[in-house]
């Protein structure tokens, strides 16, 4: 659900722009729609729509419309140049004075500190004019081409927040040609060769990441997604991979659709009354093309059968070792190669444990003719161990996995001391640092929490925010690396054995992939059965040492590596990963 809410906020935000062609524009509908200064004015059928009107309900039942604190909003600030016509994809939310070629200021509220999206209960100002709010968390305020420069944009609240930022338009671009073509007479795309595009002021703004996108049919909803992100410049290649291994994936390409190339550039703004907040500067050109051939077959459920459209490596190393692991890897637009790896930052290893279990027994007897039920309820303590032995435990974790990692990877791992005294490590997840009869959590070498493993957590952790704001890419600017490993290990005591059977999860976050979408390597997952406590008492050594032979930790290590070369293994049977990551 988190997923969901998440995508439909960005999807709002996303506001391609165009260019007024004078060639052939080719068969399509309503081609008027592509001329500067077109406004469109949906027929009865739109306004009709079922589709529209649920989705318009959905986003009303999930925004708080009355938030005074700003400080529990993530917010998304947009000046989008050269606005695409508005038919080519359905917005839900108002969008006044949207015209083709036009610029606007959009705006989007997601609820940091809980479900759904929000507001402000203030003001939304764009150079001291009063924005309607255009509901679904959103703001909308669009202008002539002829008003294109730097925007003032003010928030407040009736709690005295205040946020004042500029916004601008981005450097401009402008396709050439696609595929050897002039725009607007390029051949049909069918996915079985490159896309070679040739951009005009491609590499203005080198801080900037051009986004081409097509639009895609969702279950009879237009849709626009990236087909590819690349770095600022002035010819960009992509393979053919990426039309079965796009944002979108496996979605079909609408067949009358547009080609759009946007260029945006995302600034964190830090120290405001907001939870989070970012200014994008964004300027694109578009030409209208044909899709054809399979990329343009089926719907939704169909394509989720075609193995090709659906990209994905899953490995069970179960039955391969004394842990029970699996690794999985997203599709190739989410997850680069691990052969990109080289610096690391081992940012988060949590320890807990559950240090009780029950067990409920039911027995009955007869007396006569009365038949007596007895319920009774045994509930076990794992010893007592002090914070001390605990903390010394996910130390000696912290240090086995580094060790490992530095003999069989060429990876440079970061200092654990600047990792943890970063600005970004600020906003991981607190734990309780804490040893009670019934629960331990800590956190190695000091670090916190950034998975979410238990129910706890997700409550904890509920609300929505931008990739940018994740602590993990927080880290990944900051330190300058390639990837934030972080490590979860849950300890639950067996009632049986009365020792902690751990349950791990493992995330290599990965710098993301742009303003819209977070990245990671792999996520992994493994669990065991632990030594009993009868035989860990035969073990000799400190508390810890007890403690890392009980939940095998040598094999825990061992197998992690062995895990990852198998990865790395099995993604060169996949080489679209490495061919789209390298294409960039």
């Amino acid at each position: 659900m988190k997923k969901l809410l998440l995508s439909i906020v960005i999807l709002l935000l996303i506001s391609p722009s165009c260019t007024l062609i004078r060639q052939k524009l080719g068969k399509g509908p309503n081609m008027a729609m592509y001329e500067c200064g077109y406004v469109y004015e949906p027929g009865l059928m739109a306004k009709l729509n079922p589709m529209a009107k649920l989705q318009k309900g959905i986003l009303v039942g999930v925004t708080d419309n009355n938030n005074s604190d700003l400080g529990k909003a993530a917010i998304s600030i947009f000046y989008q140049a050269h606005l695409h016509p508005k038919e080519i994809v359905r917005y839900v939310t108002e969008t006044p004075n949207w015209e083709t070629c036009g610029d606007a200021i959009l705006a989007g509220f997601m609820n940091r500190d809980g479900l759904g999206l929000t507001s402000t209960d203030g003001e939304f100002k764009v150079d001291g004019t009063v924005v309607e709010y255009a509901q679904g968390g959103t703001y909308f305020h669009g202008f002539k081409p002829s008003e294109r420069g730097e925007k003032t944009v003010q928030i407040t609240s009736s709690d005295g927040d205040d946020i004042t930022v500029k916004v601008g338009p981005g450097e401009p671009l402008e396709i050439e040609s696609i595929n050897g073509k002039p725009k607007g007479e390029a051949d049909p795309l069918d996915g079985t060769q490159d896309l070679v595009l040739k951009i005009k002021n491609g590499d203005a703004d080198p801080n900037s990441k051009i986004h081409v996108q097509l639009v895609s049919n969702v279950v009879g909803t237009p849709v626009l997604y990236d087909l590819f992100v690349s770095t600022a410049k002035n010819e960009i290649r992509i393979p053919a991979s990426a039309f079965k291994n796009y944002e979108g994936s496996p979605s079909p390409f609408m067949q009358a659709n547009t080609l759009l190339v946007n260029r945006i550039t995302e600034n964190l703004i830090e120290g405001t009354d907001a939870g989070a907040i970012r200014v994008m500067n964004g300027f694109m050109d578009w030409a209208p093309i044909s899709v054809s051939g399979d990329i343009a077959k089926g719907g939704l459920v169909t394509a989720g059968f075609d193995e090709s459209k659906n990209t994905n490596i899953s490995i069970d190393m179960s039955s391969k070792g004394v842990y029970n692991y699996q690794v999985n890897k997203k599709g190739p637009f989410y997850a680069p190669p691990t052969e990109g790896i080289s610096k690391v930052a081992i940012a988060s290893l949590v320890v807990r444990g559950n240090l009780q279990a029950s067990e409920t027994n039911t027995h009955s007897y007869s007396s006569g003719n009365m038949t007596t039920i007895v319920t009774e309820k045994i509930t076990k303590w794992f010893p007592e161990i002090s914070e001390e032995s605990w903390q010394n435990l996910s130390d000696i974790l912290y240090l086995k996995i580094a060790t490992a990692l530095k003999e069989n990877e060429s990876w440079e791992l970061v200092d654990l001391d600047k990792i943890i005294n970063s600005k970004a490590y600020n906003y991981t997840k607190a734990i309780k640092d804490t040893v009670s009869k019934t629960f331990v959590e800590v956190g190695a070498g000091g670090t916190k929490r950034i998975l979410t493993t238990s129910t706890s957590d997700a409550y904890k952790d509920l609300g929505l925010t931008f990739p940018a704001d994740f602590v993990s890419e927080r880290l990944v600017r900051e330190l300058g690396v390639d990837m934030v490993l972080a490590i979860t290990i849950d300890m639950n005591m067996n009632f049986e054995t009365e020792a902690l059977d751990p349950v791990v999860k493992i995330v290599a976050f990965a710098p993301s992939v742009s303003y819209r979408s977070g990245a990671e390597y792999f996520s992994m997952t493994a669990n065991t059965s632990a030594v009993s406590l009868d035989q860990s008492k035969e073990h000799s050594g400190s508390v810890e040492e007890v403690l890392y032979k009980m939940i095998r930790g040598e094999d825990f290590v061992k197998e992690f590596i062995s895990t990852l070369k198998s990865l790395e293994s099995e993604e060169k049977k996949f080489p679209v990963y490495a061919e789209l990551w390298d294409s960039k």
